[in-house]
């Protein structure tokens, strides 16, 4: 085989040069590309490697431009130009013969070459212990700059991984070069010339040992991706004049972005100027401090994330700070990830920080913000170290919503601080946990200097978009001529071409991504030659065009986009590889193809080897041209390699592992990793808990029974009906899951679990059935934990018994059992204080208040009310009852006293209104309002209320009080309407036992002239 350097004739097996020692290689007959010597097929494009020969007339697949392949005067052309050399490499071979020498420096070179290959740039000149490489030519790339620098950082790291190898210095400078192509019998060759090429041979001797020094045209030229640290300006041997050099440190993360900056040629950005308009619009709003949310729609493939993208290049060239997140299509098997991404984005958490530094830099930045009291609840978000444990809440609940208050302070410190921008992308994966936190920031940045951005498919839709801060902006098709100017930049205007460029046009119906696509499946085809270009077949959707384009892919690189699909829109090459079982070589082939396709691209942005999707559509042909069979084969490999890759988060990925091992087929292992995530997700959010408890309890049913399984399934079973209430679940839903349950639990002679099954379901209960069967289900419990001397369990029950029992209005026997329960709460243990969900001692202490209240005790209801509002930071919901149980005391003797309350109760509520404090807090609200005089605007507030709770199934065990009340505004404004309502509240108490709403219900009846019998004696 013929050396390209030297042009020494080696051993047709042979990989490195002899004479010369540099790597041998293959050039492809059909795309020029160069191939390792012992390659069978073309990385770039899968043809068959022949000797090589004089290349004519062949179309060059990678630029989509069909060529002459022949000798050509030079031309002009801005590139990066990254010149590489081994430090000392005399002294390293000093002692070698020369085949030795040749093969230890021929592994390093081939080092830098691949680093090169990986980034798609060309190695111009290669010597024994260096290399020249070019970016940007012969293939032109726009990000050729940035293309440089990762290639470098690869480098780098690649000939760190060489045992014994010595250090390597890169230079990188960016400027306009003589290009000229040299046409040999075995290959093309380019070489590059002029003044910005020596510039880049002198900067390499000022940079460190493994070290990247670059120009401030190459900074300037990345257009901010890169991190590079000043080191002034210096005088270089032969250069008349000191040129400004920096240090290369490393590429900046861009999370959304970055599908535009990893490698694909980008089409023009063409007629989009009135959602440019629109966008900039919003943009002035936010300098004014009145910002909007804006939401950006449209089908796939119309172009939204490329309107993002231009838009937000233009605000950060304008000084914006810009913070990114995107959903994936398996967002719904990884709770809160996008969420996740947003945090680590801000505080600049990597994958290379240890867990200390990371946690010492969330430290530093909310310092800076003044929110050093959100710190706990964040590193535990995050997963972060964490010395002191006592300041997060047990209450499940409240810990939940206090992370929502620390997003909302932390949102909204950062929207008022300075100017930028926040963008999360495709919403339509976005999971239900995700979607708290982001309606918290929209709510948090509207009418601020910030601006919020959102991306989403037409399908996507929720509740907060109804706000007045909201406002849309439709992607609409593209017009013809947008499409011909795309057209003009991908096949240029050759006349032979027009019937081609015509049915294009026609077929993509304004959708960029589609005319991209056909535009490719156009050049795979040859139908640029411009023979019967009239004839070439069209795909007529994207989804045909994308399966064509896949099916005439080699076999094994077909496999490897397959099982990269299985894994996700975001993959990287390390699993990919294992889960398609292909050495990693053969992999960073097949992706070198795929690159090459534009059908994924690598991500700059985070660690080597991580690539991602071009667009979901691509993701989603890759997937569906599976067979069942294979399909299930690549998602339980999946689950294997993510298990070893996640093995420090393994818990906090645990659902993306069972969603692998349930598709894949496993349904013990997807039960187990269901049950992992449950466990880890249920201090952050109960409705997911709930979500993922389910998922264990279906899985586990189709496995063989065994004790193990039992219990799996009892602890399923059981947290269902703990959890149930949180999403306001039936108790006709719940009772079959409630008998499995206590079934199970008495098979494996489990008491404990029984008993807090028992009174788990008698809380929910309270909620869709009676409170007398409320008050049955605890002392039930209470029968099954007697005689087994577990004094934290029976501490508990003691507890709840007291609620059910005010629950049911047996106001006298619950004093009693409230003293009991406060007596003996010290005895309860850890594990049943995390079972209960919150801390007991202010909730009891909150039900005395009322009891008191009920038994016409006011001044003992408000001392203990004072001193739990006066107190130490509580749980909310009983931080509103305390507000509210005050509102309710006074608001006919003391007026101002209740206005105040309710006044303090909205401030609370405004910074936490979940979906139960709202409907909690709007009942005591209302009262007040009454005691101001308000009852026609009680009347709406309450109707709305009411509507609220019964379609978000929260605090339902409400609605009697809330009727009672409204019909009291009803009779306050004259309305006919009362007595309906009054016999709604009375009707619905008596069903559920609900002895106050009851007695309050008649009240109003007797006012309004009905003849009702005597309130019931047990509220006495």
């Amino acid at each position: 085989m013929l050396c390209e350097t030297c042009q020494y004739k080696n051993e047709a097996d042979a990989n490195f040069c002899a004479n010369c020692g540099s790597m041998l290689v293959q050039t492809c007959t059909e795309c020029g590309c160069r191939n390792s010597p012992k390659a069978a097929s073309c990385i770039r494009c899968g043809s068959p490697l022949q000797t090589p020969a004089k290349i004519q007339g062949s179309t060059n697949r990678t630029t989509g431009i069909f060529a002459t392949r022949a000798a050509r005067e030079g031309e002009r052309k801005r590139l990066s130009v990254l010149i590489a050399d081994v430090v000392g490499s005399t002294a390293f071979i000093d002692n070698l013969n020369a085949e030795e020498a040749a093969n230890r420096l021929g592994i390093i070179t081939s080092a830098m070459r691949e680093a090169v290959a990986r980034f798609e740039g060309t190695v111009n000149k290669l010597q024994g212990d260096g290399v020249m490489a070019l970016f940007g030519a012969p293939i032109s790339q726009e990000d050729h700059a940035v293309r440089a620098c990762c290639a470098a950082l690869a480098m780098i790291e690649n000939v760190r991984r060489i045992e014994g190898a010595p250090p390597i210095r890169i230079g990188i400078n960016t400027g306009e070069v003589v290009v000229k192509t040299v046409l040999t019998d075995v290959s093309e060759q380019y070489d590059a010339m002029g003044r910005a090429v020596h510039i880049a041979a002198r900067l390499e001797h000022e940079a460190p040992d493994f070290g990247v020094a670059i120009t401030a045209a190459t900074v300037q030229a990345t257009a901010g991706a890169v991190d590079a640290e000043p080191l002034g300006e210096r005088y270089l041997r032969g250069i008349s004049e000191p040129i400004s050099i920096f240090v290369l440190k490393g590429i900046r993360p861009a999370i959304a972005s970055q599908q535009f900056r990893g490698g694909q040629k980008l089409s023009p950005f063409v007629g989009r100027d009135q959602e440019i308009r629109a966008l900039n619009a919003a943009l002035d709003e936010a300098r004014a401090g009145k910002s909007p949310v804006v939401g950006i729609v449209g089908e796939a493939g119309s172009g939204k994330s490329r309107l993002v993208f231009e838009f937000l290049e233009s605000a950060r060239a304008n000084g914006f700070p810009v913070l990114e997140a995107r959903a994936t299509g398996y967002g719904r098997a990884t709770p809160l990830r996008p969420i996740l991404d947003l945090y680590r984005t801000f505080f600049g958490i990597s994958d290379e920080l240890s867990k200390q530094m990371a946690a010492a830099r969330v430290e530093a930045t909310l310092a800076h913000y003044s929110l050093t009291q959100d710190l706990p609840l964040i590193l535990d978000f995050l997963g972060l170290p964490l010395a002191d444990r006592t300041g997060l809440p047990s209450d499940v609940a409240l810990r939940r919503l206090r992370l929502l208050e620390s997003a909302r302070h932390l949102a909204r410190a950062v929207a008022l601080a300075q100017p930028s921008i926040f963008i999360v992308e495709d919403l339509h994966w976005l999971d239900p946990a995700s979607e708290a936190f982001l309606e918290t920031l929209a709510d948090s940045i509207s009418g601020t200097s910030t601006l919020m951005l959102v991306n989403f498919r037409e399908d996507y839709s929720s509740r907060w978009m109804e706000r007045p801060y909201y406002r849309q902006i439709a992607v609409a098709p593209l017009a013809p001529d947008a499409i011909e100017t795309i057209l003009d930049h991908s096949l240029g205007t050759d006349p032979s071409l027009a019937n081609l460029r015509r049915r294009i046009v026609e077929r993509a119906g304004g959708n960029p991504f589609f005319a991209e696509e056909l535009i490719r499946a156009a050049i795979e085809q040859n139908a640029l030659a411009g023979v019967r270009a009239s004839e070439v077949p069209l795909p007529s959707t994207v989804e045909a065009v994308l399966g064509s384009r896949i099916d005439r892919l080699m076999e094994v690189h077909k496999l490897f986009l397959q099982a990269a699909a299985v894994v996700g829109k975001e993959f990287s090459l390390s699993v990919v590889a294992k889960v398609a079982q292909v050495a990693i070589p053969l992999a960073r082939a097949s992706l070198q193809l795929l690159v090459g396709a534009e059908m994924v691209y690598e991500r700059p942005d985070i660690q080597r080897d991580n690539f991602s999707f071009r667009h979901p559509l691509v993701q989603e042909a890759a997937y569906g041209s599976l067979l069942t069979e294979k399909r299930s084969e690549l998602h339980r490999s999946t689950a294997a390699a993510l298990t070893v890759k996640f093995r420090d988060g393994l818990d906090e990925n645990s659902s993306l592992i069972a969603y692998h091992w349930e598709k894949g087929g496993e349904n013990l292992f997807a039960a187990q990793n269901y049950l992992k995530f449950a466990l880890w997700i249920g201090t952050r959010d109960p409705r997911n808990a709930l979500d993922s408890w389910r998922n264990v309890r279906r899985l586990v049913q189709q496995v063989p029974t065994s004790p193990e399984i039992e219990y799996m399934l009892m602890m399923a079973c059981g947290q269902i009906v703990n959890l149930a209430w949180w999403g306001g679940t039936d108790a006709s839903e719940v009772e079959p899951i409630f008998e499995q349950a206590v079934t199970l639990a008495n098979k494996l002679r489990d008491m404990r679990a029984a008993a807090l099954i028992i009174m788990a379901f008698g809380r929910v209960l309270l909620i869709a059935g009676s409170s007398d069967e409320y008050v049955a289900k605890v002392e039930e419990a209470q029968e099954v934990i007697k005689g087994q001397r577990n004094e934290s369990v029976e501490a508990l029950l003691k507890a709840v018994y007291s609620h059910a029992l005010l629950s049911a209005g047996h106001v006298s026997r619950a004093l009693e059992a409230n003293t009991l329960a406060l007596e003996s709460i010290h005895q309860l243990t850890k594990l049943d204080r995390q079972t209960l969900g919150f801390e007991p001692e202010p909730w009891l202490q909150t039900q005395r208040a009322r009891i008191l209240m009920n038994l016409g005790r006011i001044a003992e209801a408000d001392a203990i009310l004072d001193a739990l509002i006066a107190g130490p930071p509580t749980d909310l919901v009983h931080l509103v009852n305390a507000h509210g149980t005050k509102i309710e005391c006074h608001r006919r003797t003391r007026p101002d006293l209740a206005r105040q309350q309710a006044e303090l109760l909205q401030g609370i509520l405004q910074e936490n209104a979940t979906p139960y404090l709202r409907v909690l807090g709007n009942r005591y609200r209302a009262l007040a309002m009454l005691a101001n005089n308000s009852p026609e605007e009680v009347v709406d507030f309450l109707k709305e209320t009411i509507d609220y709770a019964r379609a978000q199934k929260a605090g339902l065990e409400l609605e009697a009080y809330l009727l009672t009340t409204l019909a009291e505004a009803q009779i306050a404004t004259g309305s006919a309407l009362a007595r309906s309502a009054a016999i709604e509240a009375r009707d619905l108490a008596r069903r559920r036992a609900m002895r106050i709403a009851e007695a309050e219900a008649d009240r109003l009846l007797t006012a309004l002239g009905e003849d009702i019998s005597k309130a019931d004696p047990s509220l006495g």
